[in-house]
C-alpha cells in the first residue's frame, strides 16, 4: 500500500473552485479566492481538508497540537512516539515534518 495520494491536484482544484463560487460580489470571470476565503462559508470549505487521503493525521497521530495560524508554529505536548503515533510494525524511527504556505490571493503574494 502506498501513502501518496495521486487525487490531491484534483481535489485541491475543486474546493478552490467552490472557494471562487463564494465571491458574490465580482461579477462572473472576475471571481476571485481572496474574496470566497473572506467570507464564512469560504473558509469552511478549507477547513480540514486533507492533503493525504491515504494519510490522514488523525488516523496516525493521537495526540493533541496546536498551530499558531500567523505563525505555521506547531506544537506538540508531550508526545510518546509508541503511545501516541501509528507507526509501521518494525519502524524503528520516525520524523515529523510539515509545511506552512501563508498566501494572499489579493495581491499574488
Amino acid at each position: 500500500m502506498t501513502a501518496s495520494d495521486s487525487r490531491i491536484t484534483s481535489r485541491l482544484t475543486q474546493v478552490m473552485i467552490e472557494i471562487v463560487k463564494q465571491d458574490v460580489t465580482s461579477v462572473r470571470g472576475k471571481r476571485t479566492p481572496a474574496i470566497g476565503l473572506a467570507t464564512v462559508p469560504g473558509k469552511a470549505l478549507l477547513k480540514g481538508f486533507n492533503f493525504n487521503l491515504n494519510a490522514v493525521l488523525g488516523a496516525i497521530l493521537f495526540k493533541p497540537f496546536t498551530l499558531v495560524p500567523a505563525t505555521g508554529v506547531t506544537t506538540i505536548n508531550g508526545i510518546i512516539p509508541v503511545n501516541d503515533v501509528a507507526f509501521p510494525a518494525g519502524a524503528t524511527h520516525m520524523t515529523l515534518s510539515g509545511a506552512y504556505a501563508n498566501v494572499n490571493f489579493a495581491t499574488g503574494i
